[in-house]
């Protein structure tokens, strides 16, 4: 499972003994038994009767109700908002939603390889925002040597550097007067999808998501929980398991949030057919309808501003630039990771 997909799914660890509690679920100790009952379950049954129109003015909305949960905690006890802030858009509609909501007293934090869109982008958008601003560069790659500190946090069930880097950073700031770490946590999964295509009937197929199938094999006698269906396969396994493995480190300094994983904004959010949610259509839209001035920055992912002119390829839309980084990768034998223009130019290191 670790070599297959960078973490461990469902409620396995690396010690056959030792189990994690299920998310959504409590544990129940009676007559000798331990079980485990559960209380909640995401629901993502589309609304069929639910309009584009409808589903902006939902996302906006939830948003909004999230935000303020999260950035009144802080002002409730007098911190400063420590808010996340990289090249793509979850993060960064965070930031900018606060701002727009009058939580402008921020200060955002980076940790990139320098001159990559992960520096260039939220210094823009800091300095547009007149927010205070950190960043912390891996270029020297030093943040890699922590593997017996981050691996005491984890257990080792999830790949190290994932959290490594934030680590580098963490360590160094002082939290006496900062309040919750605001971030994108699953952002693009919320309001885009977990599906692999608008097909909301695809069921989740051992090997979905992983970084590699080498022993993909070895894993077809072992049973794991059956959810109904891909997207939410994907939240409890990938989501839950695996991206939220990264959050433990950041638990060490002081409460995680995202407002995309505000529990009502989801359960509520994934009720839009994913026929709108694909391709991170609806998401675009949403930031140029209400946010427009948020979409004068590139986004990581397509290496080119949202409203950029895109191709559909496969029933993706792909910007040229983005494009021409795959075809580099997989038909020229690109590597990757042996550049600086990459988040984790392991190779490079």
């Amino acid at each position: 499972l670790l070599l297959t997909y960078g973490y461990m799914l469902d409620n396995r660890t690396l010690c056959n003994r030792i189990f994690k509690i299920t998310p959504g679920c409590y544990l129940v100790l009676q007559n000798g038994i331990l079980s485990e009952k559960r209380y909640c379950l995401l629901d993502n049954t589309p609304d069929e009767k639910m309009t584009e129109q409808d589903a902006l003015e939902l996302f906006d909305r939830e948003f909004r109700k999230a935000i303020a949960l999260e950035f009144e905690k802080d002002k409730e006890y007098g911190y400063k908002h420590l808010v996340a802030l990289s090249g793509g858009l979850d993060s960064r509609m965070v930031s900018w939603v606060a701002h727009d909501m009058g939580y402008t007293e921020q200060l955002n934090f980076t940790f990139s390889q320098t001159d990559y869109w992960d520096e260039i982008v939220p210094k823009q958008i800091a300095r547009d925002l007149r927010h205070e601003w950190i960043f912390k560069m891996l270029d020297n790659g030093l943040w890699l040597y922590d593997i017996d500190e981050i691996t005491e946090l984890t257990g080792g069930n999830v790949l190290y550097y994932g959290l490594a880097h934030g680590n580098s950073l963490f360590k160094h700031l002082n939290f006496d007067d900062k309040g919750c770490i605001h971030t994108g946590q699953l952002g693009d999964v919320v309001f885009g999808t977990f599906y692999s295509s608008k097909d909301a009937f695809t069921k989740f197929n051992l090997g979905d998501g992983a970084y590699s199938t080498t022993y993909l094999d070895r894993l077809k006698g072992i049973q794991f929980t059956d959810f109904p269906n891909q997207e939410i396969s994907n939240f409890y396994y990938r989501g839950f398991n695996g991206a939220n493995n990264g959050l433990l480190v950041s638990m060490c300094y002081s409460e995680v949030l995202s407002p995309f994983m505000n529990w009502d904004l989801m359960n509520a959010v994934l009720k839009v057919p994913v026929k709108y949610r694909f391709n991170h259509s609806l998401y675009k839209k949403w930031i140029l309808t209400c946010y427009p001035l948020a979409a004068n920055y590139v986004w990581e992912k397509m290496k080119a501003k949202i409203n950029a002119p895109v191709l559909n390829l496969k029933g993706r839309d792909i910007s040229l630039n983005e494009l021409i980084w795959k075809v580099r990768i997989r038909f020229l034998g690109f590597d990757q990771f042996n550049t600086t223009k990459h988040m984790n130019p392991l190779s490079f290191y």
